[in-house]
């Protein structure tokens, strides 16, 4: 995938992935799918996951810890803790 990343033409793809990345933490990782999920709780803690590994593959993102994202992972967490997910 990173080499496919090398390759692409698209200025600013990381840029757009990052602010895309934040757009779905205030939303929800699978907000823009319109799809229902049985296990919504591990749908979005992969999203998350893997946009993060996305994310880490192109050099000159600076990607920081963010309100956002701490209210994402405390909210999960408990969800996660509550009905006994991890």
């Amino acid at each position: 995938m990173k080499y496919k990343i090398k390759l692409c033409k698209i200025n600013n793809l990381g840029n757009i992935i990052n602010d895309a990345f934040h757009m779905m933490l205030n939303d929800g990782m699978i907000y823009y799918t319109n799809q229902c999920y049985k296990n919504i709780f591990k749908c979005e803690m992969n999203v998350f996951a893997n946009m993060l590994e996305i994310i880490h593959m192109f050099e000159g993102i600076d990607l920081k810890y963010t309100e956002n994202m701490h209210k994402y992972l405390k909210i999960n967490l408990n969800y996660s803790r509550q009905y006994k997910l991890t």
